[in-house]
């Protein structure tokens, strides 16, 4: 959903009074600004949302095998003119994902991948993600490389909206890590050659996520 441009909620948050000082700036921001940010907030939501509403039932059963959690908790979801570099990002506690509506990364199946990598990142689904990362590499007696818990989630929201682009006849998707280099990046070298050998397996019921994690382990470990 939009933003409502409101920020009663930061009356006198911080040592600086961040609150009113927003407050002052909000009568130039909704005449200058918010009709603009508005629409391209609306746009995007009715561009992906649809998306997301038609193939949610794909996505969360491969999500929970993957991960091991559960994602039948609510998710709060906000399209917004400001967001982080990296297009958006998820917090908990409760859970909220905000996506960055103007980035033309986030666009088409690339909104929609955005979207289940992001709810990947909630604490009922994704942390045993985590977990099960560390007690893979742990039972060796080993430290799993730093991203790969995280490589792990960027490689199944790519895979499975691959697969909706297959089935929509579309173009061949290429995962957002893929497109944007972030398996070149330093930290990122060999994870995603392992994770088509190893981890594909599982998102294509070949095997269970807990011998995936295994085999990821015995191969990175040495």
């Amino acid at each position: 959903v939009p933003g409502t441009g409101s920020v009663e909620a930061l009356q006198g948050v911080g040592p600086t009074g961040l609150g009113p000082r927003l407050d002052a700036a909000m009568g130039v921001y909704r005449t200058v600004w918010w009709p603009g940010h508005d629409r391209g907030n609306r746009a995007w939501i009715a561009e992906v949302l649809p998306l997301a509403q038609r193939f949610e039932a794909r996505y969360v059963p491969v999500l929970e095998r993957s991960y091991g959690g559960t994602f039948d908790h609510e998710v709060r979801l906000d399209a917004s003119a400001y967001a982080n570099w990296a297009g958006g990002y998820t917090s908990n506690r409760p859970p909220h994902t905000v996506v960055l509506s103007g980035d033309p990364r986030n666009e088409g199946l690339y909104g929609l991948e955005l979207i289940y990598h992001e709810v990947s990142h909630t604490s009922p689904l994704g942390r045993p993600n985590i977990d099960g990362v560390n007690e893979a590499f742990a039972a060796l007696d080993a430290e799993p490389p730093s991203n790969l818990w995280h490589a792990i989630i960027f490689y199944t929201a790519g895979w499975a909206t691959r697969g909706i682009a297959r089935d929509l006849d579309l173009p061949e998707h290429v995962p957002y890590a893929v497109n944007e280099g972030l398996t070149g990046f330093r930290g990122w070298e060999g994870l995603w050659p392992a994770l088509e050998e190893h981890w594909a397996p599982v998102l294509e019921e070949r095997t269970t996520r807990e011998e995936a994690l295994e085999r990821l382990a015995r191969a990175m470990a040495g």
